[in-house]
């Protein structure tokens, strides 16, 4: 409630299991949180998980819902349509393309997209834009396209073949309350990887063209961190790989 200067546990063990690459959102239209998918350690997951009070308690939706078990996919609430879209993801190696899109607060899912057109990803970011539904996809591991969809995530159309950021996997990517894209950092992916960047890319126009904004910044060079945008315009980022 500081903006991040002071943090206090909330629950030492929830219901569901310790998992990484999972995806959550917050349901504005109640104060629900839901948790799908994951990676834990017995495998991939594709269950869901519902909060009524802030993440405090957890209650099982559905122990295996229609889309395969993945991890590194992403998740949107669209307001318009009270509606729960699943984006992409991974498993065992392999990226999905598909979209999927849920209803009852991720009871049943109904697919929206087979992939043959967002082409495989995990570890993207999704944004809603605006309150018509129109959703964006930024990148993922190894990309840096940007697609657009205006019908909530049944056909999607891209808006950038290539960001101009070099290949890379982990990074995030944050749509600040003035409509702006900023890319943080990640794990390059040339000369065989390994490197962490702390360079930041922005975008004014929805994604369609970039500028690098800061090529070394002052917090070190990561991958997988979680990166917030707050209503006072500014962004908080919190933890990450090769810190």
């Amino acid at each position: 409630i500081d903006g991040g200067v002071s943090w206090s546990l909330l629950v030492g063990s929830s219901n569901w299991s310790a998992r990484h690459s999972h995806a959550m959102v917050a349901m504005s239209s109640s104060p629900s949180l839901l948790l799908c998918g994951g990676v834990a350690g017995s495998g991939d997951r594709s269950d869901v998980w519902r909060s009524l009070d802030g993440g405090l308690t957890w209650v099982l939706v559905v122990q295996s819902a229609s889309w395969s078990s993945r991890g590194g996919h992403s998740l949107v609430f669209v307001s318009s349509s009270e509606s729960v879209v699943l984006i992409g993801g991974g498993s065992s190696g392999s990226s999905q393309g598909d979209v999927w899109s849920s209803l009852d607060g991720g009871v049943s899912w109904v697919q929206l997209l087979s992939g043959s057109l967002l082409s495989g990803r995990r570890g993207h970011s999704s944004f809603v834009v605006g309150s018509s539904g129109e959703l964006l996809v930024v990148g993922g591991d190894g990309l840096s396209d940007v697609w657009r969809s205006l019908d909530g995530g049944s056909s999607w159309s891209v808006l950038s073949e290539s960001g101009g950021w070099s290949v890379r996997r982990g990074s995030s990517v944050v749509r600040l309350s003035n409509g702006s894209l900023m890319l943080l950092g990640g794990e390059s992916l040339l000369g065989g990887g390994g490197s962490m960047l702390s360079d930041v890319w922005e975008s004014h126009d929805g994604g369609v063209s970039w500028v690098r904004r800061v090529n070394e910044s002052s917090w070190s060079g990561r991958s997988r961190s979680v990166s917030l945008s707050l209503v006072d315009g500014s962004m908080l980022m919190l933890g990450g790989l090769g810190v």
